[in-house]
C-alpha cells in the first residue's frame, strides 16, 4: 500500500481542502431534499423525544433533560443552545416562548443540524481512507456519500446519524495515532468514544477501537512475544479512566442521575416491542444483512468479497480498525429488539470493504485494456445504482405524506377521534402509537 506523503505542499493542501469542501457541500445539499418530510404533520415518533426535553429545559432553566432512555445527551444540549439562539435571532424570545406557535420552524432547523452532521460522514470517510492511500480516500468518500441510508436518516432528529459520525471520528483519530504516530490522536479517539456513549449507550462499544489501537501500536513496536504486557495493561486502565472522565465532562447528568440512568437501561433492555422482537440472535444478524442489501445492490457482494481478499493480501493490522462495524453488528444483534436505523454504525465496515475492493480491483485491472474497460463498467454500474437511489429516496420523501391528504379528507367528512376507531401513526394520531386493542381495553375498563 502506498505511503501518504508526509509534507504536502501548500498548493496540494489547498486542493485537498477544496475537495473536502465540495464533498461536504454536495452531501449537505442532497440532504436538504425531503428535509421537511411529513410536514405539516410530525410523523416520526422519536423526534419529539429530543425536542420536548429541550423545550422543557428552556422553560425550567435547568440543564437536565430528565430523559435518559438512549440517552441523547449530546443532541439535547446541542439543540438547547442552537434552537434558543435561533429563537432569539428570529423571534426575539427564548424557545419556550416561541415553540408552540412555530413548531415546524424549529423541527426543520433541528433536522438541519442532523443533516449537517450527516454531510460530515463522507468527509471523515475520506480522511480515514487517505491515511492508507489517497485513492482509497477518494473511493471511500464516494461510497459513503452515495449510501442512501445515511441520507434518509439525516432527515430525522434521531441519534443514529450523529453516532455514526462519532464512530468514524473514533476510527480516524485512532488511525492517526497508528499511522502518523500522533499521540493526540488516541486521546481524541477516547474523547469521541465518550461523546458517542453520551449520545447512545451502544457507543460504549467504540471504546474497543481505542483498546485495539493501543494493542496494535504495541504490536507495531514489538513482536507479540516481546510485548510488555504490564505496560499494555496500564495503558488500557489509563485510557479507561480518561474515557470515564470525558464522559463525566460531556454528560454530567449521566453521573448525577445514575438512578434514572439505570432505570432507563432496564427499560431499553426490554425483550418485547411490537414488530421489533422475536427474531433471536441469528435472526437479528440476518435482519441487518438484509437491511444493508436493501440500501445497496448486488455488486456490493462482489466488492466486499474482493475487499476481504485484499485485506488478507495486505496483512496490515491497521485495517482491523475499519472492520469495527462487524463487532458492532454482532453485539447489537444480541439484543432482543432490532431496528433498521440501529445498523447505521454497522454499515461502516461493509462500506470500507466495498471501497477497498473497488480500489484493489481497479489497481489490478488498470494496466490491461480489456479488463480495465470491463472493470470500469462494473464500478460505474455500482455507483450508478447508488447515485440513483441516493436521489430517489430524498425526492420521494419530499412528496406530500398521504396522512396529510387523509387528514384533510377526515376533516371534510367530520371523521374525528370521538366518532371513529383508529390506530396510531394514522391521520387522526400521526405521531404516537395506539392500537385498536388499546381502544378495547379502555372500553372494558
Amino acid at each position: 500500500m502506498e505511503k501518504e506523503i508526509q509534507n504536502a505542499s501548500p498548493k496540494r493542501k489547498n486542493r485537498e481542502f477544496t475537495i473536502l469542501v465540495v464533498i461536504f457541500m454536495f452531501s449537505l445539499i442532497i440532504r436538504q431534499i425531503g428535509l421537511d418530510t411529513g410536514f405539516p404533520l410530525l410523523t416520526h415518533p422519536d423526534e419529539s423525544t429530543i425536542i420536548d426535553p429541550v423545550v422543557m429545559m428552556t422553560e425550567t432553566g435547568i440543564l437536565n433533560p430528565g430523559n435518559f432512555n438512549r440517552p441523547d445527551q449530546i443532541l439535547y444540549f446541542l439543540n438547547y443552545f442552537y434552537l434558543n439562539a435561533l429563537s432569539f435571532l428570529q423571534f426575539g424570545e427564548n424557545l419556550a416562548a416561541t415553540f408552540q406557535d412555530n413548531q415546524l420552524f424549529f423541527y426543520l432547523y433541528a433536522r438541519f443540524l442532523i443533516s449537517f452532521m450527516g454531510a460530515l460522514i463522507p468527509v471523515v470517510a475520506y480522511l480515514i481512507g487517505k491515511l492508507f492511500n489517497k485513492k482509497l480516500g477518494v473511493i471511500s468518500t464516494l461510497v459513503f456519500a452515495f449510501f442512501p441510508a445515511y441520507i434518509v436518516h439525516s432527515a430525522y432528529i434521531t441519534p443514529d446519524v450523529p453516532i455514526t459520525l462519532f464512530t468514524l471520528l473514533v476510527m480516524y483519530f485512532t488511525l492517526r495515532y497508528l499511522k502518523k504516530d500522533d499521540i493526540k490522536g488516541i486521546y481524541l479517539a477516547t474523547i469521541f468514544a465518550a461523546i458517542n456513549t453520551a449520545e447512545k449507550y451502544p457507543g460504549l462499544i467504540s471504546l474497543s477501537i481505542v483498546f485495539l489501537g493501543i494493542l496494535i501500536k504495541r504490536l507495531d513496536e514489538n513482536k507479540i512475544r516481546n510485548i510488555k504486557w504490564g505496560f499494555l495493561f496500564k495503558d488500557l486502565i489509563k485510557f479507561s479512566l480518561i474515557f470515564i472522565l470525558a464522559l463525566a465532562i460531556v454528560a454530567p447528568n449521566l453521573i448525577i442521575e445514575r438512578g434514572l440512568v439505570m432505570e432507563a437501561l432496564i427499560t431499553e433492555a426490554r425483550t418485547e416491542h411490537l414488530g421489533a422482537d422475536n427474531l433471536g440472535w441469528g435472526g437479528n444478524l440476518m435482519f441487518y444483512i438484509q437491511q444493508f442489501g436493501f440500501w445497496s445492490n448486488i455488486l456490493a457482494i462482489l466488492f466486499i468479497s474482493i475487499g476481504i481478499f485484499a485485506l488478507i493480501r495486505w496483512r496490515d493490522l491497521h485495517t482491523l480498525i475499519l472492520l469495527y462495524g462487524l463487532l458492532y453488528w454482532i453485539i447489537l444483534s444480541r439484543l432482543p429488539l432490532h431496528w433498521e436505523r440501529w445498523a447505521l454504525p454497522m454499515y461502516t465496515a461493509s462500506l470500507f470493504l466495498i471501497a477497498i475492493g473497488i480500489h484493489f480491483i481497479w489497481e489490478k485491472a488498470k494496466t490491461k485494456n480489456l479488463i480495465r474497460v470491463a472493470t470500469l463498467i462494473i464500478i460505474s454500474g455500482f455507483f450508478f445504482h447508488q447515485i440513483t437511489a441516493s436521489l430517489y429516496y430524498p425526492v420521494r420523501m419530499s412528496f406530500t405524506d398521504t396522512r396529510v391528504i387523509a387528514q384533510e379528507y377526515c376533516k371534510e367528512n367530520n371523521i374525528t377521534q370521538e366518532n371513529s376507531i383508529f390506530e396510531g401513526y394514522t391521520p387522526l394520531l400521526p405521531t404516537y402509537p395506539k392500537t385498536i386493542f388499546d381502544e378495547n381495553l379502555e372500553q372494558e375498563g
